[in-house]
């Protein structure tokens, strides 16, 4: 959410902290949030010629340096399994909770 790196500069009442999280919140969509990270992946795949999970892979295993662009795919990856993960595990939970079906 970009707020963050705004307080950092500026003084913010808990108050007006709290109005923007709020704002921020009501119009964050996860799914699109997933989407736009798996295009940033798609571009660094076809840049670097490598899927993301086998970079990933290299990266752990420290085989991809540190280059600041390297960082930043390991941390898009991160970022979208635990998102893809925390979807597919509302949609579980949705497609598993008992319907009341009305008489």
């Amino acid at each position: 959410m970009p707020i963050v790196h705004e307080v950092a500069y500026k003084r913010y009442s808990a108050a007006e902290i709290v109005k923007t999280l709020h704002e921020q919140a009501a119009t964050y969509d996860p799914l699109d949030k997933l989407l736009q990270i798996q295009r940033d992946l798609f571009r660094l795949e076809q840049k670097h010629s490598l899927p993301s999970d086998e970079f990933y892979r290299r990266y752990q295993a420290g085989q991809m340096g540190d280059d600041v662009e390297i960082i930043g795919w390991a941390g898009r990856y991160r970022l979208f399994l635990e998102l893809r993960a925390v979807i597919a595990d509302g949609l579980n939970q949705v497609m598993t909770f008992p319907i009341a079906v009305a008489a």
